[in-house]
């Protein structure tokens, strides 16, 4: 399995032209995770542009009731027998917080039943998103699917199709239905897309 990373934090503020034109919270949270978030994921060879537009989309720009109580950008509902990801220490598990949530898929009737999610949460009950973006890594390099890791891992010079494939990991739900992949892998590249997050990563994660 490949080998979690985690380097050295850069996180001075700079002045972007595009932050100032877009303005408001979608920019702020879009910005913060490239420059919190990206070194991290770099430094492990994963796109740093995928989970950006992952994290934006799933937390709809820091919007969501989710992210609201976990102030993890993925949404991630972590299984009780599951070893990973890891608390900073990496040896405790990550904290969980249990909320109640929609669980069907698009197309499906509503359903709502109770999931224990990641938090990624300070002390000061702020988002933590460099501690976000080492647990994304954690989760895809740790996915116990050892061949769907090795599929996506292939992909990971090719932020679009990387992006594109993160359903495989359970990112947007459906892992197991090649459909429900498909459309929330078209949803994150939509936000790739719409919001230049490739162009934008190339430019600030250094």
């Amino acid at each position: 399995m490949t080998q979690m990373r985690q380097g050295n934090l850069r996180a001075e503020r700079v002045d972007f032209p595009y932050f100032n034109s877009r303005g408001g919270r979608f920019a702020k949270l879009q910005m913060d995770l490239i420059l919190l978030g990206g070194p991290v994921v770099k430094w492990n060879n994963l796109p740093p542009a995928a989970m950006v537009a992952c994290g934006c989309h799933e937390s709809q720009f820091g919007t969501s009731p989710i992210y609201e109580q976990t102030k993890c950008p993925f949404n991630l509902q972590k299984p009780a027998n599951w070893a990973w990801p890891k608390s900073k220490d990496g040896v405790t598990p990550c904290p969980i917080k249990t909320i109640q949530t929609v669980v069907s898929q698009p197309g499906e009737p509503t359903k709502k039943a109770f999931a224990d999610f990641i938090s990624t949460a300070d002390s000061q009950g702020n988002a933590d998103l460099y501690d976000a973006a080492r647990i994304w890594c954690e989760w895809i390099l740790h996915w116990p699917n050892p061949g769907v890791v090795h599929t996506l891992l292939n992909l990971a010079k090719d932020p679009v199709a990387f992006t594109r494939n993160l359903p495989l990991v359970g990112f947007g739900g459906g892992a197991d239905n090649p459909e429900t992949r498909r459309i929330n892998g078209e949803l994150f590249v939509k936000t790739l897309n719409s919001f230049k997050i490739v162009d934008l990563c190339n430019q600030y994660v250094l």
